[in-house]
Parts: C-alpha cells; structure tokens; sequence
C-alpha cells in the first residue's frame, strides 16, 4: 500500500480507512456517559460504545442468552431494554439509546 504523503499523518492508508487517525472524533473512541441503568448493569458510569457493546456481547454469551441470532433477555436486560426478545441490531439500537450524547 501507498503511503500518504502529509507530513501529520504516518500511517499506511490502510490505517487511515479503518479510522486509526480519527482519534476521539470517531464514535467508537469517543466516551459516553451511560444512562443510570445501563451504568449500574455495566458498572461503570462512562465508557466507549465499542466497551459498551462488547460487554454487553460477554454478558450475554457468558449467560448463554444467545440462540443463533436470536437473544433471550433475561432480567436484567429486559430492565434496560424493556423486551423478552432481541436481534444483535436490537441490541446496537439499545446501546445508542442509553448513551448520553
């Protein structure tokens, strides 16, 4: 691959795709607040979406709430999303909807 020819950046292009340069602009690496109970289930009061998301992918594997493509709620999560059932975009959907933006 090329490398682009600006002095600011020393990266490959590659990189440069992906979002590697956009530091905190780009809205994985970006920290949120969380919605009071979206932050007592992941116990912390701030995080990335990307952490959000991924702890909430272990606490549903970990549970085995996940059936295929479909995931059952339990408790906890049906306190927060207030459904029995969700889709992985469901679960996206939820996140975004208990981040402080």
């Amino acid at each position: 691959m090329s490398r682009v020819t600006s002095p600011a950046y020393t990266g490959s292009v590659r990189n440069l795709a992906r979002g590697a340069d956009k530091g905190s602009s780009s809205a994985f690496y970006k920290t949120y607040e969380l919605k009071p109970e979206m932050a007592s289930f992941l116990g912390q009061s701030s995080m990335t979406s990307q952490a959000a998301l991924k702890a909430l992918y272990d606490y549903i594997n970990a549970n085995g709430l996940r059936a295929g493509k479909s995931i059952t709620c339990d408790s906890k999560l049906k306190a927060i999303s207030g459904k029995t059932e969700m889709t992985p975009p469901d679960v996206m959907k939820m996140m975004w909807q208990n981040l402080v933006r």
